[in-house]
């Protein structure tokens, strides 16, 4: 059997809608820029570009030819990839982009 709820429990909160994916842009900051790229349906990845270097590092990078076709845009170079956590969607473009 299910368990009762307690009467002094109060339903979750419903979350707050996501701002739609056209609303966030490139950060300039005075050593590094920050590129968000859109990834599948509700989600992002970045780019974050040392200015001085052109060294990029691709975070999340699920949509691996987006992410490319941003580096190249932005004549910058992908050196390092960082993954927030180990979900498909954050980490499944890893090994691709390791091996591109």
């Amino acid at each position: 059997p299910s368990p009762t709820p307690s009467p002094t429990s109060s339903p979750s909160p419903t979350p707050s809608p996501s701002p739609p994916l056209q609303t966030i842009t490139t950060i300039n900051m005075i050593n590094c820029t920050i590129i968000p790229i859109p990834a599948l349906q509700d989600n992002y990845m970045y780019l974050i570009i040392d200015n001085e270097t052109q060294q990029a590092a691709a975070i999340d990078p699920i949509d691996v030819d987006a992410i490319q076709a941003t580096a190249l845009t932005a004549n910058a170079t992908i050196t390092t990839i960082l993954t927030t956590h180990n979900h498909w969607d954050h980490s499944g473009g890893n090994l691709k982009l390791i091996s591109s």
